[in-house]
């Protein structure tokens, strides 16, 4: 059985004992601490650095000796001749969280000198530990060498090529059977996660927070929405209190943004599929670059129990399973249920009542997506059959200005 394993350990701190602050690598006499690779060698000559894969994915260095004051240096400029004609993607990470992702020409005549503002992205603070990624594109295998001339962080921001901006390049994918044992099926971008490729699947561990989420997605990759409106995962949850997952989805620029969440059982024996019909969803059309997230309804996290997923596809016909959407979460649209509101009947046909503690002055519905969907005023009912079925959530506006919502199922 093919299965990708989700497991949270605590967070590492950012930085080790005796490691000291460095901003600027210039190589002028070496690798300047670079000494932690994966699927690459690393050269020094006259200067500069020559990184070499050794794989088709996922080329990796990391700094073992030194940290970057993040605080104060929000912008990055690094200089490099990529010979490779296949690895125009570059991730910065510190330990297992990708604080970005850019791009870079390939198949380079000379030098070429790249920025990165930093400044708004939130993981970027305090002192880290810095590594590179350099990720494949490309269907051909291409191990030609990358020479990098110096990589600096600085308070202020110097002329080249933005690579937040120049376009990365992906291809369309919209199965994922992590059947291959290299690559991760593609799911190279995590936060507070790590991948490790086994025979028939792939073992995802989390070494984040123990109260915060965990999320990963493939990075050159995107899914044909316009042609597969429908979604399946197929999963174990051995995890004791991890029981939300939110697929979230973007236009490949990064714009129209859009997600579906429900909670998923815990403790299972065994698989369980899940589906999601997103035919109605608008957003869900085009190219979409997509990334899942694993979420707890409390503030704590299962750290030593794993999610075993066996695959996940987006296709153009519904397969058998249980529909997430039907299991909603109210973290959906930053909703809690309030104990001192009843709604009856519950699930609902037709006419919903609500008792509250306070008057009512106006009620308003919304669906799993968080779209607002219904609305009266002045009134403790509300005729809900014009709304298909499904999960909605209340929200109750009464007197005191106080506000409190509420799930319910129309049946």
């Amino acid at each position: 059985m093919k299965k990708l394993y989700i497991l949270i350990l605590v967070m590492a701190p950012t930085f080790m004992f005796g490691q000291v602050e460095k901003n600027n690598y210039e190589f002028e006499t070496g690798v300047d601490g670079f000494t932690s690779l994966t699927r690459c060698n690393m050269s020094y000559d006259v200067d500069k650095i020559t990184v070499t894969p050794t794989k088709d994915s996922n080329c990796q260095f990391f700094q073992t000796s030194d940290y970057v004051d993040a605080s104060n240096n929000k912008y990055l400029e690094i200089r490099l001749k990529n010979n490779n004609k296949g690895f125009s993607s570059i991730k910065l990470k510190s330990g297992s969280t990708v604080i970005f992702t850019g791009a870079i020409y390939t198949d380079d005549a000379d030098f070429v000198t790249y920025i990165a503002d930093l400044s708004a992205e939130e993981n970027w603070t305090d002192n880290k530990v810095i590594g590179f990624i350099f990720t494949n594109s490309d269907a051909d295998i291409d191990l030609n060498s990358i020479e990098i001339d110096y990589i600096r962080f600085t308070s202020s921001i110097a002329t080249g090529v933005d690579m937040l901006n120049l376009p990365v390049s992906r291809t369309e994918k919209n199965t994922y059977e992590f059947t291959t044992g290299t690559g991760h099926d593609g799911f190279d971008n995590q936060t507070r996660c790590s991948l490790t490729d086994e025979l028939d699947n792939v073992k995802l561990l989390n070494i984040g927070s123990t109260t915060q989420f965990y999320s990963f997605a493939p990075s050159l990759f995107y899914v044909d929405a316009t042609a597969n409106k429908h979604f399946a995962i197929k999963l174990q949850n051995k995890t004791t209190l991890n029981n939300t997952l939110r697929i979230t989805y973007t236009d490949t620029d990064g714009s129209n943004p859009g997600f579906v969440e429900g909670v998923i059982t815990t403790e299972d024996t065994g698989y369980t599929t899940y589906i999601v019909d997103l035919t109605a969803d608008p957003v869900w059309d085009g190219n979409k670059l997509i990334k899942f997230t694993v979420k707890a309804s409390s503030d704590t996290y299962d750290i030593v129990n794993t999610i075993d997923i066996d695959y996940i596809r987006f296709t153009s016909t519904a397969e058998t399973g249980i529909d997430l959407l039907s299991t909603a979460s109210i973290d959906d649209v930053d909703f809690k249920d309030d104990a001192s509101i009843q709604l009856y009947p519950n699930p609902v046909q037709s006419t919903l009542r609500i008792i509250a503690p306070n008057t009512i002055y106006k009620i308003e519905i919304y669906n799993v997506l968080g779209q607002h969907v219904l609305e009266s005023n002045g009134t403790s009912e509300m005729d809900v059959q014009s709304l298909n079925k499904g999960v909605y959530i209340s929200k109750i506006f009464m007197e005191n200005d106080r506000v409190s919502t509420k799930r319910f199922i129309i049946d």
